[in-house]
């Protein structure tokens, strides 16, 4: 295999896992630099701009997986940021699958909604099927482009499309370059895809690609994070409108200290949102004044 890309990362440490399928357990975390998005919540913006990416230090592939497995942790985060800007993202995630030493890892990225799935989709639908070879999409991620605050008035009820029938034209969804030739992988891939609420601003709310929804499956969650009560409502909508309860894990996450969990909560109850879970920020927690390295 070529030598592959590097990766800007701006903090590395072992924690456990503070939000999602794997809240307590412990992980290894990586976090990108550079995000394409400015949520209002953000807690790591910190990460996200220009400075942060130029601050950032440059990690090979390789030295990532021989970071994750000298931890001795079974279980490893890729954040940021936004992972899926980095165009090498499916190899690093495929070589840490391989890891079977000293054991076998369970892989989650978290991603923000607005980036295309499909080349890590693709490469845990190989993986599980046996194919002889990978294929991902070549060149920078598919975004969803800025749209105008009023582009969501009128508008019908959300259409959702699998990946698949998409079309291909646009270079950044050509599935072009293979990445391996193993068949089997011990590891497993699972995503959790955050769905942007009114509370993260009218661009983020905007940008999100309902087609990233619509080929998760049992392995994978949505989270809405949650700024104020009136975003509960607007999460119900979503998720049943893009068919997401049965299908995978629906999560909703107050925003630290801006909303009480307790009025989430009510609001949960008397939503539609019966298969939901709320959950709150274990890190915050247990470090409430820690911003880092949790």
């Amino acid at each position: 295999m070529a030598n592959s890309a590097c990766f800007p990362v701006v903090e590395q440490f072992v924690s456990v896992n503070g939000e999602g399928l794997e809240s307590g357990r412990p992980a290894a975390f990586i976090r990108f630099a550079g995000c394409n998005l400015d949520c209002a919540y953000c807690d790591t913006r910190w990460a996200n701009g220009a400075d942060a990416v130029a601050a950032a230090e440059l990690r090979s592939a390789e030295e990532l997986v021989d970071w994750v497995r000298s931890t001795g942790v079974s279980a490893v985060t890729l954040t940021g940021g936004e992972p899926l800007l980095q165009t090498g993202l499916p190899d690093l995630v495929q070589q840490l699958m391989a890891v079977d030493d000293p054991h076998p890892l369970r892989v989650e990225v978290e991603t923000n909604g607005s980036c295309n799935l499909t080349p890590l989709l693709h490469l845990r639908e190989d993986v599980q099927k046996g194919r002889p070879k990978l294929r991902c999409a070549k060149g920078a991620p598919q975004i969803a482009p800025a749209r105008s605050p009023d582009a969501q008035k009128g508008r019908p009820k959300l259409h959702i499309e699998k990946a698949s029938q998409r079309a291909t034209s646009d270079p950044m969804c050509n599935l072009e370059r293979p990445f391996c030739t193993s068949t089997e992988l011990p590891g497993s891939l699972h995503l959790t895809v955050d769905w942007k609420t009114p509370a993260a601003g009218a661009d983020a709310c905007e940008r999100m690609l309902p087609s990233t929804f619509a080929e998760l499956d049992e392995r994978d969650a949505v989270k809405f994070v949650i700024g104020s009560v009136d975003d509960v409502a607007f999460a119900a909508k979503c998720a049943a409108e893009a068919g997401l309860f049965g299908r995978c894990a629906v999560l909703v996450s107050p925003v630290w200290g801006s909303v009480d969990p307790a009025d989430v909560a009510d609001a949960l109850q008397r939503s539609d949102m019966h298969e939901a879970r709320l959950q709150l920020q274990l890190h915050k927690i247990l470090w409430p004044n820690t911003s880092r390295g949790v």
